[in-house]
This record gives C-alpha cells, structure tokens and sequence, in this order.
C-alpha cells in the first residue's frame, strides 16, 4: 500500500454560490488574504496521530513563519519517553529536512516545495475545480475557541470516487502529495475539518479522518487487518500574531546532503557494523 504523505496544517480555498456554503467560502477565502498579510507568527500545536488499529502517537508541533520563510519543529515519540526531534525548513534555496541524532542534526535536501499558502490563486483554482465537479462538498459549523481565540469551523467532504478528474498539481495544492490517483483506490471516507482565527485566519485546529480498505493488502491480511481508520488531529496550545522571530531561526543547523549521500553513508554505517 502506497503512503500518502498529508502536509499539515491544509488550507483550502472555495468560490462557489449558496447559502451556508457561500458563508464558508467567504470565510476561507478572507483567511487566505489575512495570512497573506501577515508579516509573521508563531504557533505551537499538540497533534496526534491514529491509525487504529495499527498505531497511535502524539507529541508537539511549532511552527515559525517570517515573510516568505518557515520553519516546522516537531517533536515524535519513539518509545519509553524517549522523542525524535525534527525540523523542517522551507527557505529560498529549497526544501530541507533535519533530524536530531545524539547530539547533532543531520540534514537531508527534500523536494521543492514552496512555503505552504505561497499561491493562493494556484489554491483557489484548484479547490474550485473541485466543487464544480462534485468532488468537494464543504460547510460552515459555527465558531469555537482555541487557545484563548475565536475561531471559524468548517468541514469538508471528499467524494474520493472522483479523484481522478483532476490532476496531481492540483491535489498538491490542496495539501494531498502523491504520485497517483490510484493511491486513492481503496480509500473510502475523507473528512477534514478547519477552524480559522477570525482575526488572522490562521488555522488553530486541524483534524483529518480518513477510512482504508486494506483488504488486498497481503502483510495486513496475515495480521487480521482489513480496515484502518486514520486519524490526524492539531490543536494550537499558544499562537503569536506578528511575532518577533529572529533570522538565525532560520540557519540550518548543519551541512545538508542529498537523499542519495544520505542512503550510501547509512550502507557504509550497516556495512561496518556487521
């Protein structure tokens, strides 16, 4: 089973006519300009990840935005107490992730991705092509407080039967990375739900559900497993509006080295250890 990789937090954009959608798309597409002119923020989230029945783990996220730069510091559990931290940074020259090991980062050049809300009319088409072709059904739920700030709900609704009417640029606009729509086939429900600072639009919380049939999957068929409910959830804990975030958050932390060194130094690590 291939993996979809899910960037979070998504922001999704939608023009289109009637009553309560009308509201939720005036909303985002607000949000999208109030982002747009923010020069900077900080926001730390608590987030997990569920994928029952296989696995559950949650741990911190925070991210620090300044002008055309990011930067995503998250912390995962291992095992015992025991964390892994992780940093990624988005910057003029690419894409970079890093990794604590023992007492140093080791930092691996990613795929080139632009820092996430860095296109909003790319976004806008995208999402639209979506409504207009019945794939994307969304919807106003009230407003909520998260970390001390209100905040707009909306829900949306994938009809992943009709994924394949669109194009994979277009599913990376909307935060969904893969390299085909048959990653989608045996998927059967997709929900993802937003709440957006009313003041900055910024989102608080972020929670997605998503239900695999894995029924054709050999290894999970040998342990019992035909369906797998996945469940990733964000929940801001402190946001800062405008922050001030020194550029040196923003240096890597050490020499980055492209996925090919990196696999040929962990060969000669097992070599020599064998």
């Amino acid at each position: 089973m291939k993996k979809l990789i899910l960037v979070l937090p998504v922001l999704i954009v939608v023009l289109m006519s009637g009553c309560t959608t009308q509201d939720a798309a005036q909303i985002m597409e607000d949000s999208l300009n109030k982002i747009d002119k923010l020069d900077s923020y900080k926001i730390s989230y608590d987030y997990t990840l569920s994928m029952d029945p296989v696995m559950e783990m949650d741990g911190d996220l925070t991210i620090y935005r300044k002008g055309d730069l990011m930067r995503s510091d998250m912390e995962i559990p291992i095992m015992m107490g025991i964390t892994m931290n992780t940093v990624t940074y988005y910057l003029t020259e690419g894409t970079f992730a890093c990794i604590q090991a023992m007492d140093e980062y080791l930092c691996v050049l990613g795929d080139e991705q632009s820092v996430p809300f860095s296109d909003p009319e790319s976004m806008i088409e995208a999402t639209g092509n979506m409504v207009e072709k019945g794939i994307l059904r969304m919807e106003f739920k009230g407003i909520s407080s998260v970390a001390g700030r209100n905040c707009y709900n909306i829900s949306f609704d994938m009809d992943i039967t009709k994924l394949n009417s669109i194009t994979l640029e277009e599913m990376e606009m909307l935060g969904i990375a893969t390299d085909s729509v048959s990653d989608f086939k045996n998927i059967k429900e997709f929900i993802i739900n937003e709440c957006y600072d009313t003041e900055t639009g910024v989102s608080l919380s972020t929670s997605m559900s998503m239900v695999s049939d894995l029924g054709d999957d050999p290894e999970m068929s040998e342990m019992g497993i035909s369906t797998v409910s996945t469940m990733i959830s964000m929940k801001a804990t402190s946001f800062t509006p405008n922050a001030v975030i020194d550029d040196s958050m923003f240096v890597l932390p050490s020499e980055p080295m492209s996925m090919e060194e990196l696999e040929n130094m962990l060969l000669e690590d097992m070599e020599t250890g064998v």
